[in-house]
């Protein structure tokens, strides 16, 4: 089968799915726009020398989770201000998110091209 845009447009359709999450119950998680992926990159760098900067390195999983968590499907859960608070909460109790994050990101690079979209659960 060939590649068109309108199938690729299709397949890059923002998701939102709400999960069950062990320990918390019903969690919105929405996949992260081109758009917000570059904002994130670009802060990972010094802008003079190119160079990762190593705390935000450290700060990318909890960025993950505040571009991603959702209270509804067009309200964030946290916000960047939120980032020293999740960087020094317990990690055990954040970790089943983590997952629940990664399995979605995962699903959507596994199911490129073979999906409807919407809301699912």
């Amino acid at each position: 089968m060939t590649l068109t845009k309108a199938k690729l447009l299709k397949a890059a359709k923002p998701r939102y799915e709400t999960v069950d999450v062990e320990g918390f119950g019903k969690v919105g998680i929405r996949s992260v726009s081109r758009s917000q992926q570059s904002i994130r990159e670009s802060g990972l760098r010094d802008p003079a020398t190119g160079e990762f900067i190593p705390e935000e390195l450290a700060r990318l999983d909890v960025y993950t989770l505040i571009d991603q968590l959702m209270i509804s499907e067009k309200e964030s859960m946290f916000d960047d201000g939120d980032v020293e608070t999740l960087m020094n909460a317990d990690a055990a109790v954040l970790a089943p998110l983590y997952m629940a994050v990664n399995e979605f990101n995962s699903w959507g690079a596994a199911k490129l091209g073979n999906r409807s979209g919407g809301s699912k659960g």
